[in-house]
């Protein structure tokens, strides 16, 4: 746990990567394990390292922090509501950018899927613009990633009227709800497009929206 706890220029970040790979490892051998390496503070420093590394160009790195704290995260609702408190949600979400390397994408993605899970997690994802960033990831190509946009999105767009009116106002992402609907080789993607549209096009709020952006 020491080796990603190391900041600043003198942090090895080979080394760090393949402790953040060795950490998920052993989380997912079973709950005992996971519990003693959650016991030992993985999340809290999972977080400030990915919070250091975020914005450089380290993808290995930053790609099983993601990875580690996604496991670390797993059916763990106290876990995400302290990365949420600690500030985790920044880091992540900035990592959620179809530009990056689809594995980086769909690792970003699985974190916010796991912070969606805790009911107390939702409100902050929503308010630091999770929505947003989901839908831009349904541009990809990528299957993986696409399937935990859409899963992000179907977690944080029921309980929440203004996500769905943010949704529905995104033309873009209508489009590529659209796109989804309508498609044929991915039935996984087409089908939870489809529970995502038909929820927009049950609010009020949205039908104008969708016209307008199926206008566009």
């Amino acid at each position: 746990m020491q080796f990603i706890e190391q900041s600043g220029e003198t942090a090895d970040r080979d080394l760090q990567a393949n402790a953040c790979a060795v950490l998920s490892g052993l989380m997912a051998v079973s709950d005992d394990i996971q519990e003693r390496v959650l016991s030992a503070g993985v999340v809290s420093r999972a977080r400030a390292l990915l919070a250091e590394v975020a914005s450089g160009e380290q993808r290995t790195l930053q790609l099983n922090a993601l990875a580690c704290l996604a496991e670390a995260l797993r059916d763990r609702e106290a876990q995400a509501e302290a990365l949420v408190q600690e500030g985790g949600l920044e880091p992540v979400l900035s990592l959620c950018r179809p530009d990056l390397p689809a594995r980086l994408q769909e690792a970003a993605a699985d974190v916010v899927c796991a912070l969606a899970c805790a009911e107390a997690s939702r409100g902050p994802l929503s308010e630091q613009g999770a929505v947003t960033k989901l839908a831009g990831l349904l541009a990809t190509e990528n299957h993986d990633v696409r399937v935990r946009a859409l899963m992000g999105l179907g977690m944080l767009l029921p309980q929440r009227g203004p996500n769905q009116v943010a949704l529905a106002g995104d033309a873009a992402a209508v489009g590529l709800l659209l796109g989804l609907m309508r498609q044929t080789e991915d039935l996984d993607c087409r089908s939870i497009a489809r529970d995502l549209f038909a929820g927009l096009a049950s609010n009020p709020e949205c039908k104008d929206l969708i016209a307008a952006a199926m206008r566009a």
